[in-house]
């Protein structure tokens, strides 16, 4: 499925060239309680929103078999930017610039047998924030972390991440982002991290 024509000819070191607003803008999948079943197929030039917006508490969304490439959200993750219920993300990828697959975690997260090979300009590849539950296990990131860390940015719940790594470089660039590192950035929650590793620098403001 393509929304946007050669949308990788409009990025250029995570910026958005030409035209202000050429794009079709994508709104965001909201509601969805049930399987997103990709089969293996991808997804291209998605522009601005998240793919799905909500999870909804009491509602329970699985993503598989999904790809996202050639696509760019702008300030928004890619696949959920709030869980309140209970998402599975398994067998899927995103090579987007975005701000990882997961934005905010409310409810209950697993996310296993998944990678992301794009630029996060903020939080992480897997979850930016995570209040609640978050498994995540068989998973890698390769894209650079422009502000954040590589696996999850801040967990203030209860983190397990098994069997997982990041090879793509961490930074933060701004005084306001206070942590950083090649797995999890902050921790002031519960997190156990079983059989990972970082091989990527690590650098802070």
């Amino acid at each position: 499925i393509v929304v946007n024509q050669d949308m990788e000819n409009m990025i250029l070191d995570g910026l958005y060239t030409g035209d202000p607003n050429p794009q079709r803008s994508w709104d965001g999948i909201k509601g969805f309680n049930g399987v997103f079943d990709g089969q293996g197929h991808k997804i291209s030039g998605l522009y601005n929103k998240v793919f799905f917006s909500e999870v909804n508490k009491g509602d329970t969304l699985t993503i598989k078999n999904l790809g996202i490439v050639n696509s760019a959200f702008k300030n928004a993750p890619v696949f959920v930017k709030q869980n309140n219920g209970v998402l599975n993300i398994t067998h899927s990828y995103s090579t987007a610039i975005s701000n990882g697959f997961v934005g905010t975690n409310s409810g209950e997260v697993y996310i296993s047998d998944s990678y992301n090979t794009g630029v996060i300009r903020s939080g992480a590849s897997m979850i930016g924030t995570n209040y609640k539950k978050a498994i995540i296990d068989n998973v890698y990131n390769s894209g650079s972390v422009q502000n954040g860390a590589g696996i999850i940015s801040s967990n203030l719940g209860t983190a397990i991440i098994s069997n997982s790594y990041n090879t793509g470089s961490i930074s933060v660039k701004s005084y306001r982002e206070t942590s950083t590192g090649g797995l999890v950035g902050d921790s002031d929650g519960n997190t156990t991290i079983i059989n990972c590793f970082n091989t990527a620098s690590i650098s802070g403001y």
